[in-house]
């Protein structure tokens, strides 16, 4: 067997991106490839299908949304501060541009369920987890 010559934890990364901008089914498999920085053999070596990966990119987003939520709140003053950063923090990030400047990513969330909701039912069963950690954030930011 050979040894992979690239770091799947990157090469994840870079297919989140891609996944995040044009949703599953339009992310071709050349686009994908590019994105992750890697051929075809070693994506098949590594990696069971483009649905695998998609999979394994929205659990990397899911794990890395809370940390992110947890650090815009956590020098908020009040909950009106704490709730104005979360927005903000989001908006800013669906708005970070990707190849071009004129890119709107929107909510990988959002745009997933918009795109699979249903037809998958195992990432429906993920998107759940991923709205219920948002709520956990805006329960913290609105206080007791």
């Amino acid at each position: 067997m050979r040894n992979k010559t690239f770091d799947p934890d990157e090469a994840l990364l870079g297919a989140l991106s891609a996944f995040w901008q044009g949703g599953f089914e339009r992310t071709s498999m050349p686009k994908l490839l590019d994105s992750m920085g890697i051929g075809r053999a070693s994506f098949y070596n590594a990696f069971d299908s483009k649905r695998d990966v998609f999979i394994k990119s929205l659990d990397l987003y899911l794990e890395n949304v809370g940390a992110h939520l947890s650090r815009l709140i956590a020098d908020a003053k009040d909950s009106d501060c704490a709730v104005a950063a979360l927005i903000d923090g989001v908006l800013g990030v669906a708005n970070r541009p990707g190849r071009s400047t004129t890119d709107w990513r929107g909510c990988l969330i959002g745009n997933t369920a918009l795109e699979l909701g249903t037809v998958d039912q195992e990432i429906v069963d993920r998107l759940r987890l991923g709205v219920e950690v948002l709520r956990g954030h805006r329960n913290e930011a609105s206080g007791p």
